[in-house]
């Protein structure tokens, strides 16, 4: 894969050979990191963001993640798809569910 990379494609276009190298080596540096990691498990209740629009049921639900924690999964759905996460609208709503379980963990 680095090696695909590595070379021009429609994927590269406008990256030198140096921007290209550079994407290559931190491919193989994060498949490192990937395979090196040992999860810890995080004390308290995780919150989950999940994007539901184009949500296949053989993806994982949010259960997956209890093992990593001593808590509760909360989970909140995104109206958006899974790349679209990071987008102003969906950032909006997720401010909103922090702000929201914020205001309750500090009402208690």
């Amino acid at each position: 894969m680095a090696e695909l990379i590595r070379e021009p494609g429609p994927d590269t276009v406008g990256a030198d050979d140096h921007v290209r190298a550079a994407v290559a080596d931190t491919f193989v540096h994060n498949l490192r990191l990937m395979h090196a990691h040992v999860p810890g498990k995080v004390d308290g209740d995780l919150l989950l963001f999940t994007a539901v629009l184009g949500k296949h049921e053989e993806h994982p639900s949010g259960d997956v993640w209890q093992a990593h924690t001593t808590g509760r999964v909360i989970n909140a759905d995104l109206q958006c798809v899974h790349y679209e996460m990071n987008s102003a609208t969906a950032l909006a709503q997720v401010g909103g569910v922090i702000t929201s379980h914020l205001r309750r963990a500090t009402s208690r």
